[in-house]
This record gives C-alpha cells, sequence and structure tokens, in this order.
C-alpha cells in the first residue's frame, strides 16, 4: 500500500452561481457586465483624461477561488491543477500564456502601529483565474493587426515577468475594485470616494511565469499595503459577508497607440464570508492511499 499527495483542481473551493441570485448565495461567483468597467481612450488621454464603457476582455473569468490560509501562498498557480481545457488553448505565441492569474493575500491581522511592517501572516487568497478566449487567441495570429490593447497585453507577457522592476512594466498592472452595494452600509466618505477607483500595483505585487509557460499569475500582497488602505480594509472586513465585490484587471494603457484600455477580464465575488472559507491547509495536503 502507496499514498501520494495530490493536488486540488483550481477553482474547488468556490462556485459560480447560474441559478437565481438571493440572500444565501454566500462564497459564490457571478460573471460581471465589463460594460460596467470605465476605462482609458485616446486620442491624447493625458490631456483629455477620457474614459469610456470598456470593450470585451481578452480572457474569460474561468473560476475563483477563497481560501483561509496561516501564511501567504505565494504562486498558487503552481499549487493546483490547472484543467487541461485551460491550458491547451493555443495561443500562437509561446510567450503567451492561456491563463492568467490575479492572487489578492488578503491579512486577517493588521499592524497596532503605524511604525510596524507585517508582510505575511494569516489570512485569505482571493485568486481570479482568467482564461483566453478563442476570440483574443484568433487576433493574436497576426499582432500587427490586433488591437492595441491586445498587443499591449501580449508585449507585457512577453517582457514583464522577467522584467517587472523595469521602468517600462513596473507599475503598470491595474485593479479595480468597488462594492456593488455599498450604499447599504453608511460608510465614511475616505472609503466611499475610493468604491471603483483603479490602483496601480507598484511595490506589493510579484508576477511569476508558470512552468511551460501555461500561466502568469500576479500576486497581490496587501499585507505589504501601506497604512492608509490597510486601515479602510480593516474597517471593512466585518461588512465583507453583506458585500458584493466586483473587480477587474487591466495594464495601464499610456499612450495613442496602446488605446482603448482594455480589460484582462473581470468578475464579481457575492458575500465572501471568512469564517467559512475553505482552508487551505486541508485543501492543500490531500492524500491519496492506494
Amino acid at each position: 500500500m502507496s499514498s501520494m499527495m495530490i493536488k486540488v483542481i483550481a477553482g474547488s473551493s468556490t462556485k459560480k452561481l447560474d441559478e437565481k441570485i438571493n440572500e444565501s448565495n454566500v462564497n459564490t461567483w457571478i460573471d460581471t457586465d465589463y460594460t460596467s468597467f470605465n476605462l482609458r481612450i485616446g486620442p491624447n488621454y493625458i490631456s483629455n483624461k477620457l474614459k469610456a464603457s470598456a470593450n470585451r476582455p481578452i480572457m474569460r473569468l474561468a473560476a475563483i477561488d477563497y481560501v483561509s490560509c496561516s501564511n501567504r501562498i505565494d504562486n498558487i498557480g503552481s499549487k493546483v491543477i490547472l484543467p487541461d481545457e485551460w491550458t491547451n488553448i493555443n495561443t500562437h505565441h509561446s510567450f503567451i500564456p492561456p491563463v492568467f492569474i490575479v492572487n489578492l493575500q488578503v491579512p486577517s491581522q493588521f499592524p497596532t502601529s503605524l511604525f510596524t511592517e507585517i508582510n505575511d501572516g494569516p489570512g485569505w487568497s482571493l485568486v481570479y483565474y482568467f482564461v483566453m478566449t478563442n476570440d483574443t487567441a484568433d487576433s493574436l495570429i497576426d499582432l500587427t493587426t490586433t488591437s492595441p490593447g491586445i498587443r499591449l497585453f501580449a508585449s507585457y507577457c512577453q517582457s514583464a515577468p522577467e522584467n517587472s522592476e523595469s521602468k517600462q512594466w513596473k507599475g503598470r498592472f491595474k485593479t479595480i475594485t468597488r462594492c456593488d452595494n455599498i450604499d447599504e452600509f453608511g460608510l465614511p466618505s475616505f472609503i466611499t470616494s475610493y468604491n471603483g477607483k483603479p490602483v496601480l500595483i507598484r511595490n506589493t505585487g510579484t508576477l511569476i511565469r508558470g512552468d511551460n509557460n501555461k500561466y502568469i499569475e500576479m500576486d497581490i500582497n496587501i499585507h505589504k499595503f501601506s497604512t492608509v488602505p490597510k486601515k479602510g480594509l480593516q474597517m471593512l472586513i466585518s461588512q465583507f459577508e453583506r458585500m458584493d465585490i466586483t473587480m477587474g484587471f487591466c495594464i495601464e494603457s499610456q499612450c495613442d497607440d496602446e488605446m482603448p484600455e482594455t480589460l484582462i477580464g473581470c468578475g464579481t465575488m457575492r458575500r465572501p464570508q471568512f469564517t467559512i472559507a475553505s482552508d487551505w491547509s486541508h485543501l492543500s495536503n490531500q492524500i491519496v492511499t492506494k
């Protein structure tokens, strides 16, 4: 008799909600209307500051994981099984992966002093798994004729994982987070004013290229965020179980030939209840005996 450790399938911890939404649908996720995001458009955005409803994203949201953990989970893509139907998509370029993962590492403990820095500890990982759409894969056949947003994404995939500290790529990964039902909570304006505002990930992001370029992963270490945003997060955590939290991700477009800005993908996590999140130590240590 022998035993072996097995990995869990990506997205095993959280269910996609297809049926009618109701108050009991906690720790579930739904697709998001991508046109609800306003992104940069040209010409001359720096002067005109114009934005418009987003076009179709580069990738579709295939799954979400939402797990509790005693320490940060780095490079979660290497610790789960990515289904073949995700990874077998032909992107027509060896440097463009079929899967893009965003791993948000959320703390459950916060500094008691402004001068205390915490970079790791207990908390949760909220993980978005995006998979290349067929339309995007087809458009990648010829990078000279594809859309500016997809061409920017291709350049980012080609160069950023190995050159994430370069001036060209550092701080260009953008997250847009909003609570869709924020008016229900009576929160102070210093919090609600940031609802839906884009945030560039600079020193708290780690970009990883997976084995055989099956995926690229952005780990966002919220443990390392500065004091003010973490204070806001600390105030919000007790309300999360009643919130519908929508997120979108993109590479920041900076010049006309990169416009319009284009989402990598987006999705909504419904009513994330931390107390019943799946325990990563249990999911990741399953043993099968033969």
